[in-house]
């Protein structure tokens, strides 16, 4: 029982740390499928012909790349705090 309510006491405590690791990864996954349809376009020669579409599609890569970089690394610091709170649950429960 004890272990029970050790497991229950580490999902509440960590519950907010694994909620933003888990939104920022599929944010990530967002932005990252967002900058492949991009690329697909700017791949295709037919793209070429519309100056305004070029500008749109390289501001719009440009804009998501941004948060991109910005949601890794928001995401890294995210994911160390989660295992460093399941460290420190796990050092205390043993």
């Amino acid at each position: 029982i004890e272990s029970a309510q050790q497991r229950e006491a580490l999902k509440k405590a960590t519950k907010h740390l694994s909620d933003r690791v888990k939104k920022l990864e599929n944010r990530t996954t967002e932005l990252e499928n967002q900058i492949a349809e991009i690329d697909e376009a700017l791949a295709d020669p037919e793209t070429y012909k519309n100056s305004a579409r070029i500008k749109e599609l390289t501001t719009t890569k440009a804009a998501a790349q941004t948060e991109l970089d910005a949601t890794l690394e928001d995401w890294m610091m995210a994911q160390a705090e989660l295992d460093e709170a399941l460290a420190a649950f796990e050092k205390n429960a043993f």
